[in-house]
């Protein structure tokens, strides 16, 4: 895969799971300041 390409797919992904971590936030099923999006990135894979 090329490098853009590559790196496209990283910014949608983390777009992604951005959005998914602000519902969550407001849904207020955790506490969003303990919790860093990438930590959280790993635990959805």
């Amino acid at each position: 895969m090329q490098f853009m390409e590559f790196s496209t797919e990283i910014l949608r992904q983390l777009t992604h799971i951005l959005i998914l971590f602000k519902e969550l936030s407001e849904i207020e099923c955790f506490p969003s300041d303990k919790i860093d999006g990438i930590q959280l990135y790993l635990a959805l894979n």
